[in-house]
């Protein structure tokens, strides 16, 4: 089961990156979704409100350590900004619970594969 992520993760990610992880931490924790082996959720989802006026989805597999920006207008095709923001937000996970290797843009539209 996905876990979702306040919509003001990102925002507080690009003002305070270390308070914004900080956060994230402790909501899994309490949520028995964090423990010494990592985050136990297979895929979390980050509500992304773009230049304040369009709302994206962006979902971390943290099994597959992949990552993919849902845009409601091209579902198939993240504009660059989308990109970018699921970038930031991907490397933050990986700096801050210390993955392996960093998540990797999935190029074929997850849901294709069956992810929702």
């Amino acid at each position: 089961m996905p876990i979702i992520i306040t919509e003001a993760y990102f925002p507080k990610l690009l003002e305070n990156p270390q308070e914004a992880n900080d956060w994230v931490r402790q909501t899994l924790m309490e949520l028995e979704c964090l423990d010494d082996e990592g985050i136990l959720a297979e895929r979390l989802l980050f509500p992304v409100n773009v230049n304040s006026n369009h709302w994206i989805l962006i979902e971390l597999n943290i099994k597959d350590q992949t990552y993919w920006p849902y845009d409601p207008f091209s579902p198939a095709h993240p504009s660059s900004s989308d990109i970018v923001a699921a970038e930031l937000i991907a490397n933050a996970f990986s700096e801050e619970f210390a993955f392996i290797s960093i998540f990797s843009f999935v190029t074929i539209l997850p849901c294709a594969e069956g992810w929702f």
